[in-house]
């Protein structure tokens, strides 16, 4: 494009003359000095979007992590009643509605331990980011001593099935020794 408007100008102006081959002579560096401004331009522009695109990135990995933490932390209030519970039943009927409502809770809290597992590798690349290192930390560390808690409840389940067990060897003594 400059190179069309220099020839038009000179064309216009007629050929000759000491204004002409100064303007000549001054056209390659112009031209060089507008290649190394889009250049410059070119670097710079993508220089922000290379920022813009780890930022981006840095801060989607946030949000995903922010929402992961927040929703294993949900349940793990909302369980915590369940998981807490230390009583074994008096009867067959209430040890199986306790021994089926622990193994849910075991199961869903293998789902979480899961959930967890995907999450520690996001905080971890997290902590590398000088602007969510801390958060990551904070977020991180209120789910991740959730696989801690798979041994207990798996003593609560195995506790309650050895409960059932009696239970049911209790009910059959009381219906023999009835007869």
């Amino acid at each position: 494009a400059c190179d069309a408007i220099a020839t038009r100008q000179l064309q216009r102006a007629g050929a000759g003359g000491p204004a002409d081959a100064a303007i000549a002579e001054s056209l390659p560096k112009a031209e060089e000095a507008w290649a190394a401004m889009e250049e410059a331009e070119r670097r710079l522009k993508h220089a922000l979007q290379d920022k813009i695109k780890r930022a981006q990135g840095a801060n989607l990995e946030w949000e995903r992590l922010k929402r992961g933490c927040t929703r294993v932390a949900e349940w793990l209030a909302a369980s915590t009643p369940e998981r807490m519970r230390s009583e074994l039943g008096g009867t067959e009927a209430e040890v199986t509605a306790l021994l089926e409502e622990a193994r849910a809770v075991s199961a869903a809290l293998g789902l979480q331990i899961a959930s967890v597992a995907i999450l520690t590798p996001l905080a971890e690349r997290l902590f590398k980011d000088e602007e969510y290192a801390e958060r990551a930390k904070a977020a991180i560390g209120t789910v991740d001593m959730l696989p801690s808690l798979a041994a207990p409840m798996a003593e609560r389940v195995a506790r309650l099935e050895e409960e059932l067990e009696r239970q049911r060897r209790l009910t059959a003594e009381r219906r023999a020794f009835s007869e």
